[in-house]
């Protein structure tokens, strides 16, 4: 499954909020079996992976 999400935000802001936005989400998912690779790419560039424990 691919989620995409566009935003309104700056890449400023994205950036700032990248990280967080991955570790919440990936917070989320561990919580269930779901084998998972979240892929966040902001607008300025910047790229931020989290993954299940389970090989996806």
């Amino acid at each position: 499954m691919n989620i995409r999400f566009v935003s309104s935000l700056t890449p400023d802001d994205e950036d700032r909020l990248a990280t967080v936005l991955a570790q919440v989400v990936a917070s989320l998912l561990d919580q269930s079996s779901i084998a998972y690779a979240l892929h966040i790419r902001t607008k300025g560039g910047k790229e931020v992976v989290e993954s299940s424990a389970q090989s996806c």
